[in-house]
Order: structure tokens, then sequence, then C-alpha cells
């Protein structure tokens, strides 16, 4: 039962909207940003940098904060510009199935964030502009869409 499909949890969200709104299926992804819900795949963004921003602040337990590492306390990268961001390593990985770990999938969605999010400590804080930032891109991505 851990291991519900992505899939699964997408229909439902689908079905709860649709029945939340009196939508026809064909328009559900309007009313997903008229309520302000996250699809499936930004909503597993949204959990994965919100492990990060607790990793960053500390606040993460001690296997977590082991899977990844800075730019700044890697060996050999002292003289990249770099190193004064807050920006994580990704590890290679040889298959797309090792992008799917956290420890690549973390640092890769920290990565792509504005920097103005890093620099957020206060968790209810982060949690509502990094909502809005996955709003925004949402949008912008749909409005170019046919």
């Amino acid at each position: 039962m851990a291991f519900i499909k992505a899939t699964y949890v997408h229909q439902h969200l689908h079905v709860l909207t649709y029945l939340l709104t009196y939508l026809l299926r064909d328009h559900v992804k309007p009313a997903l940003k008229q309520l302000h819900w996250l699809p499936v795949e930004e909503r597993i963004i949204y959990k994965l940098c919100l492990f990060m921003h607790y990793i960053h602040i500390g606040l993460a337990p001690k296997y977590l904060s082991d899977c990844v590492s800075t730019v700044s306390v890697a060996s050999g990268r002292y003289r990249l510009r770099s190193t004064g961001s807050e920006v994580y390593i990704l590890p290679r990985t040889r298959t797309r199935f090792g992008e799917r770990g956290f420890f690549y999938s973390g640092p890769a969605g920290w990565n792509t964030l504005p920097s103005v999010l890093h620099d957020i400590t206060d968790t209810s804080t982060f949690r509502k502009r990094l909502k809005n930032v996955l709003l925004i891109v949402l949008l912008t991505d749909s409005a170019g869409a046919p």
C-alpha cells in the first residue's frame, strides 16, 4: 500500500476536481489552477524541494542530509563561482532510473529554484513562495500550449 502509483493519485485528483467544480473532464487543468492545486508532477517537485529546504536549514534527519552535499564543501571545487551559492552537487548516474532517487532528484529540483527561495529560513514562508513559483511556472507553460 505504501507504493501508490502517481497515475492512481492523478486520477483521484481529477475526479475530486471534477466533483468540486462541476466541469467536464477536458477542462480539469484550468480548474486545478483556479483552486490553486498543483498537479501530481508539480506536487512531487514541491515535496522534494521542501525536503531540500529542511536539509538546507538543518532540520532534516541525518540520513537525508548525508545524501546530498553543496558545491562549496566538495573538494577541488573551491575556486568555482558556484561555491558562494547554495547549489547542491548532482551526482552522476548511469541510468534514468538512478535519477529518480532522492540523492539526485532532490538537488536537481533545488538547483532549478530561483536563488531568492534559497535564502528563506522560515518554513511557512518557503512553502507559500515555493507553491507560488510552481503555479507561475505551470501557468506560463500552459499559456503557450495550443
